[in-house]
């Protein structure tokens, strides 16, 4: 097969596109690629959750302030339970609760326990019980770490459903933790 000089021209030309072509393609799945495993799968997933950036550890209206036992870190609360670190589990046969302390005291001394002062922080709409400033009764809760809003409503129910207090149960703590 003889070519003439307009022909081979032709030919050559496009070559040179279909290789412009297959570089553009490349170059667009490695920056596709790039995207993906530095932030495009989490946008790829969903929203991020809307959650609180920050929690007020005082409310001066009616907190009195305490000495921090350590500094709060900062960053979101998601990105520093990837910091603790995962240990087998030990034996539960010496758990003892009260190696914490007394579940809901009166550290700031409000007169209302810690429970109810972080529930009073943390819900909105906060309504009480009868002839209580520090009893509170219900409120909106929205989950810090996946965003979902919770009705709380005093009583076994929902009060599970709202944990204010600890990420890890202080029971799974001790097992990893204090008594290996």
């Amino acid at each position: 097969m003889t070519l003439t000089w307009a022909e081979f021209r032709k030919e050559r030309r496009r070559s040179r596109q279909a290789w412009a072509v297959l570089a553009a393609a490349a170059l667009a799945v490695v920056a596709g690629l790039g995207w993906f495993f530095t932030a495009g799968q989490f946008a790829a997933v969903g929203p991020t959750a809307g959650g609180p950036s920050e929690a007020p550890v005082l409310a001066a209206g009616w907190m009195d302030a305490i000495p921090s036992v350590r500094p709060v870190p900062r960053g979101p609360a998601a990105a520093l339970l990837d910091t603790l670190p995962v240990k087998g589990r030990a034996a539960k046969d010496n758990y003892d609760r009260s190696a914490y302390g007394q579940a809901w005291l009166d550290v700031d001394r409000n007169g209302c326990d810690t429970r109810n002062d972080i529930l009073r922080r943390d819900l909105s709409g906060a309504e009480f019980t009868e002839e209580s400033r520090c009893r509170v009764a219900a409120g909106t809760f929205r989950e810090p770490y996946t965003g979902r809003q919770l009705t709380f409503r005093r009583g076994s129910g929902s009060s599970k459903a709202v944990q204010i207090d600890h990420v890890v149960a202080l029971g799974d703590a001790w097992q990893k933790a204090p008594s290996s």
